[in-house]
């Protein structure tokens, strides 16, 4: 039997978090503290951990279900972390990011829309000269 406790310090923009995961037996709990905009220093996570562990409140989940992970070399836990940052580079807000994507949505909607009026456009003007050039040729 061993018992875990895990912090992870996580930047949920706009807002720092701290996921506290714990596991026990074939139990595993996990919860969240909203730390706030600035960036925790070790000493605040301390106090968090010190004077607000009894209000947390952990979710409990099945330990089947969860992974047991690996030991990550430091280094390459590092550039893992630095590449997703690079993928996830957004600016502003979730509901602005919300709104762009929505707006994405909508003109490639546009986009495939108008490729298909124009497709049918080509094909009715394809017809009609089709059909003038037998008209042509029916005379002799």
């Amino acid at each position: 039997m061993r018992n875990k406790l895990c912090a992870t310090v996580v930047f949920d923009a706009p807002f720092y978090k701290i996921v506290f995961e714990r596991s026990e037996k074939n139990h595993y709990f996990v919860a969240t503290l909203n730390v706030g905009p600035s960036e925790p220093k070790i000493v605040n996570i301390y106090h968090f951990i010190l004077e607000k562990w009894n209000t947390l409140v952990f979710f409990e989940n099945d330990m089947s279900v969860v992974d047991v992970k690996a030991h990550i070399n430091p280094k390459r836990l590092q550039r893992m972390v630095k590449k997703s940052l690079r993928k996830q580079v957004t600016i502003g807000t979730k509901a602005q990011n919300a709104i762009k994507m929505q707006h994405d949505e909508k003109k490639e909607k546009n986009r495939k829309l108008t490729s298909k009026m124009r497709q049918t456009n080509k094909h009715i003007q394809y017809e009609k000269e089709q059909q003038k050039k037998r008209e042509n040729h029916k005379g002799h």
